[in-house]
This record gives structure tokens, sequence and C-alpha cells, in this order.
């Protein structure tokens, strides 16, 4: 069960430095997720552009049930089958 959360305290919001060093990358590999994958939210704050972390991740979690979800169709569709290369 989530926790309620206190009105309060607003959410960690990151700008593009931080959310590139987040995910791992450069920012211009960000840009190009940006402008490429609809999926990737819109920021939540417009200028100066910031995102929430909880957006993020559940971006994140999104991307890795589609993942998750093509991994398995594979397996229906081609059974267990491991295909090494030699």
């Amino acid at each position: 069960m989530e926790k309620a959360r206190n009105p309060n305290v607003a959410p960690e919001t990151l700008d593009v430095n931080h959310l590139a060093e987040m995910l791992g990358m450069s920012r211009t590999a960000l840009f190009k997720i940006r402008k490429n994958d609809s999926t990737f939210p819109e920021p939540a704050f417009k200028s100066p552009k910031r995102w929430t972390r909880s957006q993020i991740i559940q971006w994140l979690n999104y991307k890795a049930n589609i993942v998750d979800d093509a991994e398995q169709a594979g397996k229906e569709a081609y059974g267990n089958v491991i295909i090494e290369n030699k």
C-alpha cells in the first residue's frame, strides 16, 4: 500500500543535467530519446525544464514492462528456444 504523501513536501525535480546523470547517459543521448521516443514524459515544469523523479521512474517501469512483454511474446511464439552464435 502506498504511503500518504506529505502535502508540504514538493516532489524532487530534475533538470536536464541531473536527469541525464540519473539515466546514466549524456545530455545528447537524452535529447535524442526525448526527440524520438513519444513515450518519454514531457517536463512537469516548462521553464526552466524540470521533470519529477516519480515521472521518470514511472516511465522506466513502463519501458521495462514493454521489454518484458516482448520477451514473453517471443517465448510464446518460439518456445523457450535458445539460439547460440558459434
